[in-house]
């Protein structure tokens, strides 16, 4: 299944060796193996004790996701090599983020055959595993599926007056405490932001509110409001609502003094404490 000289290499070195170390990478198959010392004629002159390997394994905390959240990768029995390393990837193999086993890409110092990471799932829905290499980047063990879909955004209003407050509920969203919502214009500029507590001060707890209130800007035009993950990747986006100024229309273009007129305000906030007075 592999062979080397005693210099570690498959370079035939120029003088012998009467003793040496030699590092095999055991196969991803588990099973029982041994290792056969030949001379130079090709002759077996000795046969190592067997060593038994087991598979490892990748297992997700979860089988469906929200997109833009997180899962995490439970390690066994991997080959415990300090190059070890786990990516997840769509179900097709593409690859759409690494890390090494200690959660981080940068190496250990020491092997880690057991342990668990946590992965961020990409903002587009779809069906995603965990694969874990060794360090020679043979792949060694595959989790099953994780399914992702998208979480919705939807206002409270489609039309509105400029100061009106909209009501953005969020739904299928995943779980960690930084998410956030963003009032935009048509052109996708973020006009306003808050996070799913209603401010803009992160939660230390994971927040459990589904509804982030945003007032419209006084300029008339149309808005929508856009969802981030903690890493800032847009995952859902509202409908849109637009807004209009209100009017104020007399009842009349000309009128005696001390006398009244009538003054109908249209496309109004509803707030309470409005008013309007003569200039």
């Amino acid at each position: 299944m592999q062979w080397q000289y005693l210099n570690g290499t498959q370079v035939k070195p120029p003088v012998g060796f009467t003793s040496a170390t030699v590092t095999f990478t055991l196969p991803s198959t588990p099973g029982t193996y041994h290792v056969r010392f030949f001379n130079a004629e090709y002759t077996l002159v000795a046969t190592s004790a067997s060593i038994t390997t087991t598979a490892p394994s990748v297992t997700l905390g979860a089988k469906t996701g929200i997109a833009g959240g997180t899962v995490t990768a439970v390690i066994a029995n991997g080959p415990g090599t300090p190059g070890d390393w786990s990516g997840f990837t769509m179900r097709a193999a593409t690859r759409c983020s690494g890390s090494i086993s200690n959660g981080s890409h940068i190496m250990p110092a020491t092997g880690i055959p057991n342990t668990s990471v946590t992965f961020m799932l990409p903002p587009t829905p779809g069906a995603y595993q965990a694969r874990l290499f060794n360090a020679a980047y043979t792949l060694v063990a595959t989790s099953g599926s994780i399914t992702t879909t998208l979480p919705t955004v939807t206002l409270s209003a489609t039309t509105g007056s400029g100061r009106r407050t909209v009501t953005a509920t969020i739904a299928k969203r995943s779980r960690p405490a930084r998410r956030l919502g963003g009032l935009s214009d048509a052109s996708g500029n973020i006009l306003q932001w808050r996070y799913l507590n209603g401010s803009q001060t992160t939660a230390c707890r994971r927040n459990r509110q589904r509804s982030v209130p945003f007032t419209l800007p006084a300029t008339p035009g149309t808005y929508h409001v856009r969802f981030f993950n903690a890493a800032y990747l847009l995952i859902a986006m509202s409908g849109s609502i637009t807004t209009t100024l209100p009017s104020v229309t007399l009842s009349a273009a000309t009128g005696t003094v001390g006398g009244t007129v009538m003054a109908t305000v249209t496309k109004w906030s509803g707030h309470a404490g409005r008013l309007g007075r003569p200039l």
